[in-house]
């Protein structure tokens, strides 16, 4: 939640000032916008992308009766 604060006011005031008035650490609010980043990256993988992550045969050949 404090996070949140500090990116909708980071225009008003700067960070470090919110930072150090909420009792964050600056290096602490840069790693959550970081992992917040990474995970909407990985959010919009492709099919083929998320397919190298997978074990195994890409493809299972089933009998044709």
């Amino acid at each position: 939640m404090k996070y949140a604060f500090i990116q909708r006011h980071k225009l008003v005031w700067p960070i470090c000032v919110q930072c150090r008035v909420l009792w964050v650490s600056v290096s602490g609010y840069h790693e959550h916008l970081a992992r917040r980043m990474d995970i909407a990256q990985r959010r919009f993988l492709s099919d083929e992308a998320l397919l190298v992550h997978i074990p195994g045969p890409t493809h299972i050949k089933f009998p044709v009766v």
